[in-house]
């Protein structure tokens, strides 16, 4: 839903000449909608103490959500304020993003 909402969202104008008849800025608040309750989800879950996704060890579900939510919440400012409200996501997320392996995919300042 959170990659659904970015390309019928900011990137529509991309996508509509890329890929015409497969966007749709109507949508967007659905989708929008829809992703908050999956985040909302993954909250109810984290809230049972565990550190990671899948329980106490760091696995591909944790990967996978990290690289999207950062993607999607770095480049569209409707998502990017999901985790305020979502304080097990939130240390999830600053957990997971602390990572030595995240810490080395993130983009490196232009010089």
């Amino acid at each position: 839903h959170m990659g659904n909402a970015f390309r019928n969202g900011p990137m529509i104008k991309f996508f509509s000449q890329r890929r015409p008849g497969t966007t749709d800025s109507a949508v967007v608040a659905t989708s929008l909608a829809n992703a908050r309750l999956g985040l909302q989800f993954i909250e109810s879950e984290l809230a049972d103490g565990r550190d990671y996704l899948a329980g106490d060890r760091f696995s591909l579900a944790d990967i996978a959500l990290y690289c999207r939510y950062a993607f999607f919440a770095g480049r569209d400012t409707a998502q990017s304020g999901f985790d305020k409200d979502l304080p097990h996501f939130a240390k999830w997320l600053t957990r997971v993003s602390s990572r030595p392996s995240a810490i080395a995919i993130r983009a490196k300042p232009k010089l």
